[in-house]
């Protein structure tokens, strides 16, 4: 699925390389958030990004620093695919289910959550 966005010119793989250096140390010293989501901020406030974590306290920082409509985690994405019509509510339920038996510590949710609209998660 992650591919296929690639592919559509919907997600971007951003290269190490791009990053601003001085503004990660800002960031981190700012922050203390771990390295990955201290870099996800750094792109997102370089270039304009929509954040995706599942990290408690990187979310909190993106909100404050973005808003909600430029922070979502898993179960957004999720969503998000299922109301685009590449996965069925089902099948994203089914996701949900697996990444709970994987360890994950996610919110209960219904399958219901699947069929609506668009919104953090």
């Amino acid at each position: 699925m992650l591919q296929g966005l690639i592919d559509a010119g919907s997600l971007l793989l951003q290269e190490d390389n791009e990053l601003s250096s001085s503004l990660f140390l800002e960031l981190l010293a700012q922050y203390s958030l771990g390295d990955g989501e201290t870099e996800t901020l750094t792109f997102s406030k370089m270039f304009g990004y929509t954040i995706c974590t599942d990290d408690k306290k990187a979310r909190h920082v993106a909100n404050q620093m973005f808003g909600a409509d430029r922070v979502t985690g898993s179960l957004g994405l999720l969503r998000r695919a299922v109301q685009q019509g590449m996965v069925t509510p089902n099948d994203a339920h089914a996701a949900y289910k697996k990444m709970i038996s994987a360890g994950a510590f996610v919110p209960d949710i219904p399958l219901t959550f699947f069929n609506g609209s668009l919104g953090t998660a």
